[in-house]
Order: structure tokens, then sequence, then C-alpha cells
């Protein structure tokens, strides 16, 4: 986990959250005029292919939340051309 304390007031940080609510990253990300961006892509290489998952903020799961960590659900994965 990140303290709070070393991210600059213009990022945050973004809970990449698995379909099974497990968290599968946290990541410092910057705000995008002012707000956290949307989507998030995660680009990486599996068995010699390039995929992308995608991530959404999770607007619901932003009740409560604190302006410093900002949830995303993941919304799905596809191969990109080489």
């Amino acid at each position: 986990m990140t303290d709070e304390t070393q991210i600059p007031d213009n990022h945050y940080l973004a809970v990449l959250v698995n379909p099974d609510g497990s968290v599968y990253a946290e990541v410092v990300q910057s705000l995008v005029d002012g707000q956290p961006a949307d989507p998030l892509r995660d680009v990486t290489t599996v068995g010699g292919q390039t995929v992308e998952s995608v991530w959404r903020p999770d607007l619901e799961g932003t009740e409560g939340a604190d302006g410093y960590r900002v949830p995303y659900r993941y919304v799905g994965t596809g191969e990109l051309d080489a």
C-alpha cells in the first residue's frame, strides 16, 4: 500500500479490483483535467502475445471514497495487434 503523503496533489491512487473483489494492484496515476482517468489500460505480454486489460472507475464504489483512493473495476482483456 502506498503512503498518501508520498503522492503529489495532482495524482491519486487507483485501486484495480478483480471481478472476485480481490485487489489486482494499486497504482499512482495523474489526474486528467482534475479527474481520475477513465479508462485505465494495463498492457502486458503473455505467452508472446501483447494483451490489454481495461479498468473503469467504479462510480458505485466511490461512496465513502476519500478522494485519494479511487476504485476501478475490471472490464475485460483483449489481444493487441503487433
